[in-house]
């Protein structure tokens, strides 16, 4: 993102601040930030061009904490991967049309043979978007979330040293073992497997009570893994999020260690132990979308009811980061500078990053415009990345057009 960045007005805009929608606003954009906001719609400064919103809402850039895609778009089907640069590429123009400014790439440093993922993929992935984001080509601001297995203790190393090459260092805690978690519904999650098993021979159930009697027999991986993580804390400080806990208890333990961020909590007491304790909570774009969780565990949009989510993420499926803000708006869970917020500037809180995800004097001119005009799903017409115009639809879109 080196381009020479010229200074831009948006005007005719209903600017989302955080707080309040300011109907025919202007933003002046001048040097990548922002530098002024007029209410009134006169700006006090003269721009080298002007975009007319033409009454869209302009937002901050959507900054999204968790994606799995990335490794979607390396393997799009099942043994068929695909090289990571172009597979980033691809990504990056997909974020731009979902509104995402900043994206945390969800990275699993672990070897597993059922989701596709080695801990040799993981680092790949990761150094080839350091490389990227020195070159000064990416669209977006790419940062990466290390997803950290208690069971992969192999990959520590990689992961402290990936930390240290990234201007935002955070880590998710991630615990898949069956029984607990997000899958702590047994009998759903042999359902799950059974299909993969079936077709590389094998018994899942028995792969899975196997499994299980292991881990409970294990009482030394977990705590050298924390001991690992309470070391590097101390060295070099990060965030930490925790990941589909599933009591209180667990969210008390991962809070001990750091953690300061609750990913997809699957009960509401977890959630509200999170919240006591002055977390961060996160909720998936998808489950409010389709109205429930794909895994049976909590719904999203009941936690935001009960004031037990901050941050809607992507999740495994951008597209529905916006519209999950809206359904939360149209249901009359928030209002729209809530929702927004929670696309954006509660975001930003949480990991740590400075003036970013709101529409004010100094923060960076990360963002969006978009349209709605009475259809469900919002569209996306226009992204300011770093004060560089992105994207652009050159004939906006209108419901007429569409019906």
């Amino acid at each position: 993102m080196s381009e020479n960045k010229q200074s831009m007005a948006i005007t005719n805009a209903a600017v989302v601040r955080p707080d309040s929608v300011i109907e025919g606003a202007a933003v002046g954009i001048e040097g990548g930030v922002i530098k002024e906001v007029a209410e009134s719609g006169a700006l006090s400064f003269d721009y080298d061009r002007q975009i007319d919103a033409r009454g869209a809402y302009v937002m901050p850039g959507v900054i999204d904490l968790h994606n799995d895609s990335l490794e979607v778009e390396v393997n799009p089907r099942p043994e068929t991967n695909l090289p990571v640069e172009f597979a980033l590429a691809n990504l990056e123009r997909r974020l731009l049309f979902s509104g995402v400014t900043t994206e945390f790439h969800a990275i699993a440093f672990m070897d597993n043979e059922r989701s596709r993922r080695t801990l040799g993929g993981a680092i790949k992935k990761a150094e080839l978007l350091v490389e990227y984001v020195r070159s000064g080509a990416q669209l977006i601001d790419n940062q990466i979330l290390h997803r950290l297995d208690v069971w992969s203790p192999a990959s520590l190393d990689a992961i402290f040293e990936s930390l240290e090459r990234m201007p935002v260092r955070y880590v998710s805690i991630n615990d898949h073992t069956p029984g607990q978690g997000q899958y702590r519904d047994l009998s759903a999650f042999k359902e799950r497997m059974t299909a993969w098993a079936e077709r590389r021979g094998g018994n899942p159930a028995l792969d899975v009570d196997q499994r299980m009697q292991e881990r409970a027999a294990d009482t030394e991986t977990i705590p050298t893994v924390y001991r690992r993580i309470s070391d590097e804390m101390d060295r070099v400080p990060f965030f930490i999020s925790s990941h589909d806990d599933d009591s209180p208890e667990k969210v008390d333990v991962l809070h001990s260690l750091g953690a300061s961020v609750t990913e997809f909590p699957v009960t509401v007491d977890t959630a509200q132990r999170a919240r006591d304790l002055g977390m961060s909570i996160i909720a998936g774009a998808p489950n409010i979308v389709r109205g429930g969780s794909a895994s049976g565990n909590q719904s999203a949009a009941e936690l935001f009811s009960l004031g037990l989510a901050d941050v809607i993420v992507a999740d495994y499926h951008a597209p529905s980061m916006l519209p999950a803000a809206f359904r939360l708006v149209d249901d009359g869970i928030v209002d729209l500078p809530g929702a927004v917020r929670a696309l954006t500037l509660n975001a930003a809180k949480a990991v740590g990053i400075p003036n970013l995800g709101a529409i004010e004097p100094g923060y960076r001119a990360d963002l969006i415009a978009v349209r709605r005009d009475g259809r469900e799903w919002p569209v996306v017409e226009c992204v300011i990345v770093n004060g560089v115009e992105r994207l652009r639809l050159q004939a906006p879109l209108r419901r007429e057009v569409l019906a």
